[in-house]
């Protein structure tokens, strides 16, 4: 794909995707949802909206695959990882945290909190639900070392093993764990 002319050596399909996940992202997180709608339309409006809602899934594996697509090709030293990006994100999750206790304090009637129970929130997700992509991310950037090693040493057949791991951990064991409880869904996060 050609390159965009804008400045950095950005690449068309990478921002082509970008624009794809922050829609569907904005289309989960709005009214027009299709796991809120499907049961209130009859016939293909109610597919149409399931199958929307449904592709809505891939928005942040798009991103986390954009990231590990850019980051895993740079050399950076543990250092460089720790300080320029982690730190960063570190301190733009707490900043957020922040602003949520005062967002429940000024709207949600919540008693003020000590540093203390921002800093818990902060540790545990505990301020919103919500960003637990960004703790997710984090994640992805301190193992980002790791992750660099296997890429550049990981053969064919390791990597249609880890394809396939991924094929029966995502697809047949949610559907052997459906079939086999009687119709009932226990969900299994595997992101």
């Amino acid at each position: 794909m050609p390159a965009l002319k804008s400045g950095k050596n950005r690449k068309l399909y990478l921002e082509v995707l970008r624009i794809v996940a922050i829609i569907l992202v904005l289309f989960h997180h709005s009214d027009w949802r299709g796991f809120a709608l499907f049961l209130h339309r009859d016939g293909i409006t109610s597919v149409v909206y399931l199958m929307l809602s449904t592709l809505c899934e891939v928005a942040v594996p798009i991103f986390f695959m954009i990231s590990g697509g850019l980051l895993l090709k740079k050399d950076e030293s543990i250092k460089d990882i720790l300080v320029k990006r982690v730190l960063k994100f570190i301190i733009v999750l707490f900043v957020i945290t922040v602003i949520y206790h005062f967002y429940d304090v000024m709207y949600h009637n919540r008693a003020l909190g000590s540093f203390r129970t921002v800093f818990h929130a902060f540790m545990t997700n505990g301020a919103s639900g919500a960003l637990w992509y960004m703790y997710s991310y984090i994640a992805l950037l301190l193992l980002l070392p790791f992750l660099r090693n296997i890429v550049r040493n990981i053969t064919a057949n390791q990597y249609i093993y880890l394809i396939v791991l991924n094929l029966i951990s995502v697809g047949l064991l949610p559907i052997l764990s459906f079939a086999l409880s009687n119709g009932k869904y226990y969900y299994i996060n595997t992101f």
